[in-house]
């Protein structure tokens, strides 16, 4: 199994993307990547993050467009069914898990998620639950298990 390490912070969220190697990938064969989630705030609650495997075509927001479907919900009442429903009709996501729990400052929480083919990217999202519409995600991370890769993420 690949591991995929995602930090988040409100303010400067980092995502840091660790990808073990040793296995050999063919095109079509499934990947299977634990995302851990970190929070690094000092007293910020996150909501249980919901992680998407998918292919560029798939874009879970627009910073400045109307809210896609269900990131609404997540954003203001922690609510993934709307986002994982509509999630369901896409061909252009390969996969989704949602946490088991909140992510308590200073905390961690793994989520497994797979992979395949052209459905490399990973996003996740989740509402910061002291407040009563933010929401933080890190967008189309590309899964590859031979490298390192850190990247920000925000708060909306």
């Amino acid at each position: 199994m690949k591991r995929l390490n995602v930090c988040l912070a409100v303010g400067l969220i980092m995502v840091s993307v660790i990808l073990l190697s040793g296995v050999v990938h063919a095109k079509d064969s499934t990947t299977t990547y634990a995302v851990t989630i970190t929070n690094l705030t000092r007293g910020q609650i996150i909501s249980p993050p919901v992680v998407i495997s998918h292919n560029r075509n798939y874009h879970l927001f627009t910073a400045g467009q109307p809210a896609a479907s269900g990131i609404a919900e997540l954003a203001e009442d922690a609510d993934t069914v709307p986002l994982t429903d509509h999630l369901e009709t896409l061909s252009s996501v390969f996969h989704y898990a949602v946490a088991g729990s909140v992510i308590a400052p200073g905390s961690s929480v793994t989520v497994e998620i797979n992979t395949k083919g052209g459905f490399r990217f990973i996003s996740t999202a989740a509402m910061l639950v002291t407040t009563n519409d933010a929401f933080m995600a890190a967008k189309r991370l590309y899964a590859v298990p031979w490298k390192s890769v850190v990247a920000n993420a925000n708060a909306y």
